[in-house]
């Protein structure tokens, strides 16, 4: 071999290694980094005065009640359950319907009751985008009781609702169900309201 294929030789290994990476030494992965937002930091966390999202608003909830009931001193001659919603359109006012069965507590045959569907305007006393835990509301409208045939009925209540946590919350309800000959029905309901 002449000196010069020896000289050329050598100034490739050299350059051989060179270009190797030092041991140890971070490699670029192969794989496609994610690129960090326009105006994010590339940590892609948010810095500290970026605004917070803003909670959604109250738009109502739907709920499971049982009640207990009756006309003058035979109040809790009726028992119940049901379920419901009340929906929020502007504001505090909304719409509220249930379907609940009533059947008479003295006669023991629960098979024989009356169904019960109530359709009502309602208004909630709430912001709705700072809402409280506590929040009153009232209703009054129209139902409907029926059972082989059926008796139309005008109804009126109110009550609270008690948020103690953000997906559930205590319904308690005071409502006046009453017919056009002057029957009247007074119930007590106590729900667990879910949103």
């Amino acid at each position: 071999m002449g000196i010069q294929q020896l000289l050329a030789s050598c100034a490739a290994g050299a350059l051989a290694l060179a270009l190797q990476p030092e041991k140890g030494a971070a490699q670029p992965s192969p794989l496609k980094t994610e690129q960090a937002p326009y105006g994010a930091p590339a940590s892609g966390k948010p810095p500290r005065d970026w605004p917070a999202p803003e909670p959604k608003p109250y738009q109502g909830y739907g709920f499971a009640y049982s009640l207990v009931g009756g006309s003058g001193r035979h109040f809790g001659d009726v028992l119940g359950v049901g379920g419901g919603g009340d929906g929020l359109l502007a504001k505090g006012l909304g719409v509220s319907v249930d379907l609940g069965y009533l059947f008479s507590r003295k006669c023991g045959c629960a098979s024989k009751g009356i169904g019960l569907l109530t359709v009502n305007p309602s208004y909630h006393f709430v912001h709705r985008r700072n809402p409280g835990k506590v929040i009153p509301f009232f209703s009054a409208g129209y139902a409907l009781a029926f059972r082989g045939g059926t008796a139309n009925l005008y109804n009126g209540g109110g009550g609270i609702t008690w948020w103690f946590s953000r997906p559930m919350g205590l319904r308690l309800e005071a409502r006046g169900y009453y017919d056009l000959k002057g029957g009247h029905l007074f119930v007590m309901r106590t729900a667990v309201a879910f949103r």
